[in-house]
């Protein structure tokens, strides 16, 4: 989880400024120091995870880690202003620091080697538990059986939060960052028994995006 809990760091650190800029664009100086009061206050009191105890393992405590800051600006925004703006301000910080979390992770890599990396890397999803199947030497099928952001937001009541995380899939791939194009028609977000990613190498070996 070390590779994991470096790139969750890089993104934490992207979405600090894009939290500021944000917040400061929406709501002014003041409404941005009422917000981050709020948020600063519910985390020392325990929030959002508080009343579920203790993480069981390494694997919780970095989705904590992930979606725990998210659901107190959430719920900071939409205690003086509307869910809508609460939603665009999430979105934006979501998906800076998201895709820069997957760029840390997710190595560059050539369609010969897809396999190779595909069976390193899945491990460090942490928040992901499934099983990954090679179709052929190019495409990778990952079928996502459980989400622990699933799970974690559903019992503190963000489940509204979770198709963003979603996004930054399709945004790091779409943004052609790596020769691997994603294909996903189902997710467990929507209401599917399973998230269907399927990943395959195209035949470039540069990326084309940063």
């Amino acid at each position: 989880m070390k590779l994991a809990e470096a790139a969750l760091k890089k993104g934490e650190r992207a979405a600090i400024g894009v939290t500021f800029n944000a917040l400061m664009s929406n709501f002014g100086f003041f409404g941005m120091l009422g917000v981050l009061g709020r948020v600063a206050g519910a985390k020392m009191g325990g929030e959002p995870f508080g009343k579920l105890g203790k993480p069981v393992d390494d694997r919780d405590r970095l989705s904590r880690r992930q979606v725990g800051d998210l659901v107190l600006l959430d719920r900071a925004i939409r205690n003086k202003y509307s869910g809508e703006q609460a939603m665009l301000v999430c979105r934006t910080l979501t998906l800076t620091g998201g895709v820069i979390f997957l760029d840390a992770i997710i190595p560059h890599v050539t369609p010969d080697k897809l396999g190779e990396m595909a069976g390193k890397l899945i491990g460090e999803f942490f928040n992901a538990e499934g099983k990954a199947t090679m179709v052929n030497k190019e495409t990778l099928q990952f079928n996502v059986t459980r989400c622990l952001f699933v799970d974690l937001l559903a019992q503190v009541d963000a489940a509204h939060l979770v198709p963003l995380f979603c996004e930054v899939d399709s945004g790091f791939f779409d943004g052609k960052r790596r020769p691997v194009l994603l294909n996903r028609t189902m997710t467990l977000a929507t209401g599917g028994t399973h998230c269907n990613f399927t990943f395959t190498a195209t035949k470039s070996d540069e990326p084309t995006g940063g």
